[in-house]
């Protein structure tokens, strides 16, 4: 385990050294927490650092996400994506 976490480690750093990611990173294998920390600035003018406990505004860059899921979902027969969304949520108008 410590391995994997050094590894997991060095690989981030790499990318946050070349300027590339400043953010968190949290991998876990199904409950299991297997590595979580922060790298970068949340807040650069003020040196704030960055933690797996940092909030970030992350805009509409879920919707791409969201997409894929709902259109693999359909694929795989488990709704429709003309229908209405009450079917899938009760007592939604």
């Amino acid at each position: 385990m410590v391995i994997l976490r050094r590894r997991m480690n060095a690989l981030v750093s790499a990318y946050t050294a070349l300027g590339r990611f400043s953010g968190a990173a949290l991998v876990a294998r199904g409950d299991r927490l297997l590595f979580t920390k922060g790298y970068g600035h949340a807040n650069y003018e003020h040196a704030v650092p960055n933690s797996p406990g940092t909030a970030f505004r992350i805009g509409s860059q879920t919707k791409t996400f969201t997409a894929i899921a709902i259109l693999r979902l359909q694929e795989q027969g488990r709704l429709q994506v003309g229908d209405l969304i009450a079917r899938y949520l009760p007592g939604y108008p």
